[in-house]
């Protein structure tokens, strides 16, 4: 199944939470961001224990962008995940609700200590020198690099 366009939320859903194609699971996840229903969150607090990092890392977003005591609470186990990425999406999701308590520093100090590190802060360099060559002002917010990270996104 490559086409989901034509899919309800409920066949969505289905796709992120059931689909053996970890692809076609990101797809479905893509096309449910627009869909702030309760049911959507709850999908999305459920991929985060998806066995793609990139289906974990956007549900991890996209709780964090919806806010609410449920999906904040749901972040927290995520800052313990395998994987360097979806450790640092879950920070980001936190901090965007204002969350920057101990345990979110504390990953973020770890996080600073692998040598994923320096491959991220050397993407943040590229991104930003993009953003300045073509003189776009997208995105509003930039991440930037770890050690900035706890101060939230930060304009471009």
């Amino acid at each position: 199944m490559n086409d989901l366009n034509d899919l309800s939320s409920g066949d969505l859903i289905h796709h992120l939470l059931h689909n053996p194609n970890a692809r076609v699971r990101l797809s479905a996840a893509i096309r449910l961001m627009k869909d702030l229903s309760t049911p959507v969150a709850i999908a999305y607090r459920s991929s985060l224990g998806d066995t793609s990092d990139m289906v974990v890392q956007l549900a991890c977003a996209e709780l964090g962008h919806r806010g609410g005591e449920e999906n904040i609470e749901g972040l927290f186990p995520v800052l313990n995940h395998n994987s360097w990425r979806v450790r640092l999406e879950a920070c980001k999701a936190l901090i965007t609700q204002g969350i920057t308590d101990h345990r979110i520093a504390e990953t973020i100090e770890a996080l600073s200590e692998d040598p994923e590190a320096a491959v991220y802060d050397t993407e943040c360099d590229f991104f930003q020198e993009v953003i300045k060559e073509y003189g776009h002002g997208w995105p509003d917010k930039f991440w930037g690099k770890l050690n900035t990270i706890l101060s939230g996104p930060q304009p471009c």
